[in-house]
């Protein structure tokens, strides 16, 4: 659920950006974003990208506390995202 949850929400986001980009009259919507967002947005595609690999090569065995390397490396970067903005003071 939590993987259907996050990959769903991204595709929905995504489609709500194309939409507000089409009655946006000040130029490209994302030319007037704010640069610090970048980061957020690049561990979001990484995570879908972990997850999407993930499915893909399907691991058999349990790491690091029961964790499969796909919730591991989703778990790190989710903490290393939260880090990052921290010290952005954001």
């Amino acid at each position: 659920m939590a993987i259907a949850n996050l990959l769903g929400s991204n595709l929905f986001d995504i489609l709500i950006l194309a939409v507000d980009d089409l009655f946006y009259v000040k130029g490209p919507l994302l030319a007037n974003v704010d640069t610090s967002h970048a980061i957020t947005a690049f561990t979001a595609v990484m995570m879908c990208l972990l997850v999407i690999v993930g499915f893909v090569f399907q691991p058999q065995k349990r790491a690091l506390l029961k964790l499969t390397w796909v919730s591991l490396g989703l778990f790190l970067m989710y903490i290393f995202n939260a880090w990052v903005l921290f010290q952005q003071g954001l």
